[in-house]
């Protein structure tokens, strides 16, 4: 479990909305921890709609649980 900036807990398999700079998009959490030794916290992997791989998206842009 993981805790936004704006206080909610998230999870894998929760629906986040992600801000990007072509516009937010909503996103299902892929994977949380286990990114190895050079990644810092604040990563979480977020698997789109009509993508096969996980996007890795620092927590600062993930804007509210849906």
């Amino acid at each position: 479990m993981l805790e936004l900036l704006n206080k909610e807990i998230v999870k894998e398999g929760d629906v986040v909305v992600v801000k990007f700079d072509n516009g937010n998009f909503k996103g299902v959490i892929k994977q949380i921890a286990g990114f190895g030794l050079h990644e810092h916290r604040a990563i979480i992997s977020v698997l789109f709609p009509g993508r096969k791989n996980g996007v890795k998206v620092d927590i600062d842009k993930v804007l509210n649980k849906v």
